[in-house]
C-alpha cells in the first residue's frame, strides 16, 4: 500500500529526484492543478445540486398553483389513419383530435387534444390548463426535480473532468514530442561517442 501511495505521489511531481526533467516538473504541476481542480468540482457538486433543486421546488410550486386538471370530452373518434403508420407498419399509440373543456373559470374551450388511439368520441380524458384554460404541459413534479439538480451536479463535474483530461493532453503532446527530440539528439551524442571510441 506504502509503495503504491509513493507511486501516487511521485506522479504527480510529489518529492525530490534528480532525474526529473524541466518538461517532467511541468508536466506534474498542471496534473496537480487538475486534479486540484476535479477534486473542488466534486466538493462543489452538492452545493450546485441543492441550488438547482430549490430553483425546480419554486419552479414546481408556481406550476402547481397555476395549471389545473380537468377532463376534456372527446369530440370525434381517434382514429389511426394508414397515412399516419409508422415505417414499421404500427400505427401510432396517440391520435389528435377536437376536444372541449371548460377553464377553471367556467369558460367553454375547443380545440385539438392528444388521446390514446381508439378513444371514442364522448370520452372523458384529463388534459392540463393554465388560469385561462389554455392547454399547457402537466406541471413538473418534485421526483422530476430532484432528478434534474442530480443530473446538472453530475453533468457539471463529468464537465469538469472532460476539461481538465483534454487540457492535461494539450499540456502533455508538446512535452512527449520535446522529450521525444531531446532523447533522440543524445542517442545521437552517444553514438557518435561510441563510434569515435571504437
Amino acid at each position: 500500500m506504502r509503495r503504491v501511495l509513493l507511486s501516487g505521489l511521485r506522479r504527480l511531481g510529489i518529492g525530490r529526484s534528480q532525474l526529473r526533467r524541466r518538461s517532467d516538473r511541468v508536466e506534474s504541476m498542471f496534473l496537480r492543478w487538475a486534479v486540484l481542480g476535479v477534486i473542488v468540482a466534486i466538493v462543489l457538486a452538492p452545493s450546485l445540486a441543492i441550488d438547482t433543486y430549490q430553483r425546480e421546488m419554486r419552479t414546481v410550486a408556481q406550476q402547481a398553483a397555476s395549471r389545473h386538471e380537468v377532463q376534456a370530452v372527446v369530440l370525434q373518434d381517434a382514429l389511426a389513419s394508414p397515412s399516419s403508420a409508422e415505417p414499421s407498419g404500427l400505427t401510432p399509440a396517440q391520435a389528435h383530435v377536437r376536444g372541449q373543456w371548460k377553464s377553471p373559470d367556467g369558460v367553454v374551450h375547443t380545440a385539438s387534444i392528444e388521446v390514446d388511439s381508439g378513444t371514442k368520441a364522448g370520452a372523458h380524458v384529463p388534459i392540463w390548463v393554465d388560469r385561462a384554460g389554455h392547454q399547457v404541459s402537466a406541471p413538473e413534479t418534485a421526483g422530476g426535480a430532484l432528478i434534474g439538480a442530480i443530473l446538472a451536479a453530475l453533468g457539471a463535474v463529468i464537465a469538469v473532468v472532460a476539461l481538465f483530461i483534454a487540457l492535461y493532453w494539450l499540456v502533455r503532446w508538446p512535452l512527449d514530442r520535446i522529450r521525444l527530440a531531446r532523447w533522440d539528439a543524445e542517442w545521437r551524442r552517444a553514438s557518435a561517442d561510441w563510434a569515435s571510441r571504437s
